[in-house]
């Protein structure tokens, strides 16, 4: 398949022969239908830059005139077009030279290679919405096994009086069983599609890959394994950190679980030694940072940072305060710099 380009030159059409040298498998399409921005020819690329940039500008304009906080910023995304623009013209003179409206029938070839297009696309959609409604169950399922296992050590203690900090953020976990699940996903996937879905319709896949990313069926069944084998793992590794990262201060007894550090430590309040609520800490530059918090420091050295478990300055936070307060007949005291 060659590289087109119609120049409009003295009334004739040339081919450009520097382009079909350079690349022979791909080809900018000038007129007909097109899915992806870049395969259009440089003046429908120029053509589509000024639509869009059109359009931001005209929202950036009557934002202006609203109570938005922000409105003034958004008169960047129109100026970000601009060298977009520049670079297209660019090309378009320099190596298209056609008119800039031009009634010119499509190129039959740019039309099949459309339709081929629009057939892989419907495919990968169809795979897509397989995946998902596969992988949003598998990791709601996760989510909530997960949270299930935190109640049932929650139970052991009193909930009346007990203080359990655990990684309760729901988007987060939820997120993180995605990536866990996401390759034994797409596996089961594709094994479904090799066996429910024509050959044929696997290779019109594969070669639409190869035309668009210019990577071969072998080299993309390679980098996706990789690519969603690595997020699997990662998110195990986080899922499995989060199993073993807890706090619990009860009325008889402080549980401490550290996933990171990998160590498991039991306290009584009497082991505490001190007390500390931090104003201010010095980066490593030194220079003083404004991120309230407390420490509880233990006998034995372990201090407990309030930052990594509370919301600063929530009322869950001060309640706690209160408790430890309560329990160990200590005082909190204040501290503007902390180098830790």
């Amino acid at each position: 398949m060659q590289l087109k380009f119609i120049e409009a030159k003295k009334g004739l059409n040339i081919k450009n022969k520097k382009f079909e040298d350079e690349d022979k498998d791909d080809e900018l399409i000038d007129q007909g239908p097109c899915l992806f921005y870049w395969q259009l020819s440089f003046r429908r690329r120029l053509i589509r830059d000024f639509y869009v940039i059109g359009i931001s500008l005209l929202i950036a304009i009557i934002t202006y005139f609203s109570q938005f906080k922000y409105k003034y910023y958004i008169f960047l995304f129109p100026v970000f077009g601009v060298p977009q623009i520049i670079y297209n013209y660019y090309n378009w003179q320099k190596k298209e030279r056609t008119p800039f409206w031009t009634n010119l029938p499509p190129d039959p070839k740019a039309l099949k290679q459309i339709n081929d297009l629009k057939s892989a696309t419907k495919f990968e959609a169809k795979l897509t919405l397989m995946t998902g409604a596969l992988l949003v169950p598998l990791a709601l399922a996760g989510t909530y096994l997960q949270e299930l296992y935190f109640k049932y050590i929650f139970s052991q203690f009193d909930q009346t009086s007990t203080f359990f900090f655990y990684q309760d953020e729901f988007i987060l976990n939820f997120f993180m069983h995605l990536l866990l699940f996401l390759f034994p996903t797409m596996v089961i996937v594709y094994k479904y599609a090799q066996r429910k879905m024509s050959s044929e319709k696997m290779e019109l896949l594969f070669a639409s890959t190869e035309r668009i990313w210019g990577f071969s069926k072998k080299w993309s069944q390679i980098l996706l394994s990789f690519v969603f084998g690595l997020t699997s793992i990662l998110g195990f590794c986080f899922i499995l950190y989060s199993y073993f990262e807890y706090s619990i201060f009860s009325n008889e007894k402080i549980v401490i679980q550290s996933g990171v550090d990998r160590i498991s430590k039991n306290y009584t309040f009497n082991e505490i030694k001190s007390l500390t609520n931090v104003k201010f800490f010095n980066a490593p530059n030194g220079k003083p940072v404004y991120h309230p918090h407390f420490i509880i420091e233990f006998s034995d050295g372990f201090l407990w940072l309030s930052k990594d478990h509370i919301s600063e300055g929530s009322v869950r936070e001060k309640h706690f305060a209160d408790f430890l307060e309560s329990k160990t007949e200590l005082k909190f005291s204040d501290k503007k710099y902390f180098d830790n």
